[in-house]
This record gives structure tokens, sequence and C-alpha cells, in this order.
């Protein structure tokens, strides 16, 4: 298996290991808020010790090209980010859904906070002809089909992978361009 590989499979399992260390602590919804910080932490650490382990097993030499370092950067990346949102959709959607479920119940409460009655429902449909021949069931139950569809494990682990596509490709860089601007420097003046 290839470096970058193990490095995000050990990077992953941390992740996983925390996300746990919450779940068992009953503190998944802290955990479950906060995982964006310690997952971008292990992203850059994947990336980067994954570059740093390559570059060590080539005695640092400078004879590849930023596109070569480049792909090394990215492939400990592109795995963690994967697999982390894998395991999110699964987490959020077998073994823990409270967080989804609480967050879903307070887009709803919001929502009948907003129009709580028929009364106001009547003032919004005569503002808003997309409600014309709709009953204030229809109102209720269109917003709950909205509120699924944003909040759901499967809408959260698209968002996690969204996220860490992005982030893996721009911390690639980054890191690339570091590690042969400034880490390589006296290596390339010999």
């Amino acid at each position: 298996m290839k470096i970058p590989l193990r490095v995000a499979m050990v990077c992953f399992l941390i992740s996983v290991g925390i996300t746990f260390g919450f779940y068992f602590a009953d503190a998944s919804a802290l955990g479950t808020n906060i995982s964006g910080l310690y997952n971008m932490f292990l992203l850059l650490s994947a990336i980067a010790v994954s570059l740093y382990i390559v570059k060590r097993s080539q005695n640092f030499s400078t004879a590849s090209s930023f596109a070569e370092d480049f792909k090394v950067a990215v492939q400990g990346g592109l795995v963690f980010v994967i697999l982390l949102s894998l395991f999110t959709y699964v987490y959020h959607d077998k073994i823990d859904d409270t967080f989804i479920a609480s967050k879903l119940n307070e887009r709803l409460d919001a929502n009948l906070e907003n129009v709580p009655d028929e009364a106001t429902f009547k003032k919004l449909q005569a503002e808003d002809f997309t409600w014309k021949n709709k009953t204030y069931l229809d109102y209720i139950e269109n917003q709950e089909d909205q509120a699924y569809v944003g909040l759901s494990a499967y809408s959260y682990a698209l968002g996690h992978l969204g996220i860490g596509l992005f982030l893996t490709m721009f911390f690639s860089i980054a890191i690339t361009f570091i590690w042969r601007s400034i880490v390589m420097l006296e290596s390339r003046k010999k």
C-alpha cells in the first residue's frame, strides 16, 4: 500500500476514535460541532505527513517536479476525505442520529414560529403566490420536506465531501508550495 494511503488511514482512524470518544462520553453533539476543527487538522496532517515521508524515503531529492509532489500530497488528502465522508454518513444515519434530528427539529420549530397558525398563513398566501391554492397543512409538509433535504445524514456527508475536496486541493497546493519553497530551499542551494 502506498505511503499516502497508509497515512490517510491512520488519520482517518484517529478521527473515528475521537468521534467515538465523544459518542461514548455522551457528548456527541459537542463532538459533531467541533469535528470540523479536528478533521481539518487531520486532513492537513495527512497531506503534510504523506509528503514528508515520501520525500524522506527519496532522501529529500529535489529531482521531482511540483506536479509529482502535489500528486503525493493530494493522494493522502483525497483518501482521508472520502473515508471521512462515508463514515459521516454511516455514523449519522445508523449509529447516532440525535444531532441531525435535533437540527431538524430546530429548523421546523423556527418555521412554525414564523408561520404559527392559519391566520399568519393567510397573510403569507396573500403576499406569496406560491401558496395560492395550498392549505396550511400543505405549507407545513413542504417545510418539513425542505428541512429534511438540507438536514439529513446524506446531505451532511455530501457537505463533508464537497468541502473536504476543496480543502484537499487548497492544502495540497499550499503544502507543496511551502515544501518546495521553504523546506527544500537548503537542498537546492547545495
